[in-house]
């Protein structure tokens, strides 16, 4: 049987250095292959550095077109 790993985060404050440490090591330590971010707060211009901080080599998915916020 396979077994995927997933996860739902509503978390703030995702612009913040720690946090996307916090979220980072969630992800490495329960091997996560899925993570949907929510409520981030993160703005559409600083996204992809947030992304590229949190976990560089994975796909990620923004809602920026279909909402006016924006969030991950």
């Amino acid at each position: 049987m396979l077994m995927i790993q997933v996860a739902g985060w509503n978390i703030r404050g995702l612009n913040q250095t720690p946090k996307q440490f916090e979220v980072r090591s969630l992800i490495s330590s329960q091997k996560l292959k899925l993570i949907a971010l929510l409520e981030t707060k993160v703005q559409e211009r600083h996204a992809a550095e947030v992304a590229h901080n949190v976990m560089p080599f994975w796909s990620w998915d923004f809602n920026y077109d279909s909402c006016g916020g924006g969030r991950i």
